[in-house]
């Protein structure tokens, strides 16, 4: 993937997640403002979605920007251009966890 198609593919799906969040692009802002207790205008935010700019998102902000959202969908796409995966962890994933260990701790 050439980096410019990668830029625009990551330039995409912040757009995508704000406007699936069903928040406007203000609301993101102030909410990324309270989280980061940085300065976030809708202009910065413009800059790291509009393909034309050369501006990206910090990569510190990413996190917050997804728990924002409700979206992994940046995170997701990151492990798939490094070919991996992305495994959402949940509760029940802790309790399988916890039980292969003890099944590892009787058979060993």
């Amino acid at each position: 993937m050439k980096p410019d198609s990668f830029n625009f593919q990551i330039r995409k799906i912040l757009t995508e997640m704000i406007i699936e969040s069903g928040k406007s692009r203000q609301q993101v802002a102030e909410s990324l403002t309270k989280h980061t207790q940085k300065k976030i205008s809708i202009y910065m935010m413009d800059a790291w979605t509009r393909r034309d700019s050369t501006r990206h998102i910090p990569l510190e902000y990413v996190f917050h920007l997804e728990k924002i959202c409700n979206s992994t969908a940046l995170t997701e796409t990151l492990c798939k251009y490094h070919e991996g995966s992305f495994l959402k962890v949940t509760d029940s994933t802790h309790i399988i966890i916890e039980e292969l260990r003890a099944i590892k701790r009787l058979l060993t």
